[in-house]
């Protein structure tokens, strides 16, 4: 017999110890760390993106909105209102970038001063290059005037519409027909208001009626004017925005 293996008649133990036992419990743990932390994975779900790479969706400026031109009269200007004139509320309501060109006392043939009171034909010229909707409205205020030259009138009309054109080709025109503060229409305001609608027509612009849809024909007696009985008042400005904003929508502005 090998004498290390026996010694006195009794079998020698070995001092180490057993390395199978460890083994396996050192792959248990390893086996239950990696299933924790496969749980806890998928308990939170994905990653949440870092904010830093996000780029917000940029919001139009006013100079990206569309352009709209209004050319007209003290209507247009907002004579004696206290607060958003016609143009403002039609802007906002439309959002588009307001450029006004409304000045009491002028129209087709009327002339407030000269200069930027002049009369349509002169001013229609100064529209900007870039609108994409241009609104004309009058007729009030030369309805004194009309009967002296009705051809004079029509020739202004078609000069307005056909300036405002060329200034702004790729703008959409839009012309309004006229403004009458009165129950009883004359049949000079009939005629006016019919040359400026079919001329508007034949040179391919859009329209809009107010006197044919007699939206002001109970504004007196609705309190809706000032105290002239010609200009509205700002409740009379609210209510003929209102109606205007309606009227471009039906156009599919």
């Amino acid at each position: 017999m090998d004498p290390l293996t026996w010694r006195h008649g009794k079998r020698r133990r070995s001092k180490r110890s057993p390395a199978l036992p460890w083994s396996i419990a050192g792959v248990a743990v390893l086996a239950i760390l990696a299933i924790a932390l496969t749980v806890a994975a998928l308990r939170s779900g994905p990653a949440a993106p870092n904010v830093a790479d996000f780029t917000p969706k940029p919001m139009p400026t006013q100079t990206q909105l569309p352009r709209a031109a209004f050319l007209g009269d003290s209507y247009i200007e907002g004579y004696g209102a206290t607060a958003n004139t016609i143009p403002a509320q039609v802007s906002k309501a439309m959002n588009w970038q307001m450029f006004a060109m409304g000045q009491s006392g002028t129209d087709y043939l009327a002339d407030g001063g000269g200069g930027a009171r002049a009369p349509y034909p002169g001013r229609s010229s100064g529209v900007p290059a870039k609108s994409s909707v241009v609104m004309i409205s009058g007729g009030l205020n030369d309805v004194k005037l009309y009967p002296q030259n009705p051809g004079a009138f029509r020739a202004a009309v078609r000069e307005t519409i056909g300036n405002a054109k060329t200034a702004a080709p790729d703008a959409k025109v839009v012309v309004v027909g006229i403004y009458w503060p009165y129950p009883d229409v004359t049949s000079d305001v009939e005629e006016m208001n019919t040359i400026i609608l079919e001329s508007a027509r034949d040179l391919g612009a859009m329209t809009i009626d107010p006197l044919g849809e007699s939206w002001m024909s109970t504004m007196a007696a609705d309190g809706l004017l000032q105290d002239d009985k010609y200009h509205p008042n700002q409740a009379g400005y609210d209510y003929l925005a209102t109606r205007l904003v309606s009227a471009i929508q039906a156009l599919g502005i």
